[in-house]
């Protein structure tokens, strides 16, 4: 399934509050993602990866039909091993970003062509070590116009 953006450019409720994934089609492997209350950018809910053992990665993504260029907006929050566990964004199978360590939210923008695309994020783990709530978080995904 993939879900239509409306006409103007903006995708609404991409901000993870039906406290499900479900409210859009996205996929996420087996140990699949979450929604958490125990931290989040704004409202009550952001995304969480799973629990995975060293050198796993748990992964979410979503399909969209974009109807015209525009801007993916995300906040992120990482609490991994600095330089080994990340939280990275894809789009269509090609990395656009990726973030490791201890860090606070911060906003990620990035530009996306109009068309159907996938949107991946996915917590990858090293081979040992596990620091902090080994965890990343997403939360208040955007798509606006340029």
């Amino acid at each position: 399934g993939v879900r239509p953006v409306a006409a103007d450019g903006r995708v609404l409720n991409l901000d993870f509050e039906t406290g499900t994934l479900s409210f859009l089609p996205w996929v996420s492997n087996a140990p699949a993602w979450m929604t958490t209350t125990l931290q989040k950018h704004a409202g009550t809910y952001a995304a969480v990866n799973a629990d995975i053992g060293d050198g796993g990665t748990s992964t979410m993504e979503v399909t969209l039909l974009i109807p015209a260029a525009g801007v993916v907006h995300f906040w992120h929050r990482e609490s991994s091993e600095g330089s080994f566990d990340y939280l990275r964004y894809y789009v269509d199978g090609v990395q656009q970003g990726s973030w490791s360590g201890q860090n606070n939210w911060a906003e990620a923008t990035y530009p996306i062509a109009a068309g159907q695309h996938t949107l991946r994020f996915s917590y990858t783990k090293d081979g040992s070590v596990s620091t902090a709530e080994d965890s990343v978080y997403v939360d208040d995904l955007l798509i606006t116009p340029p």
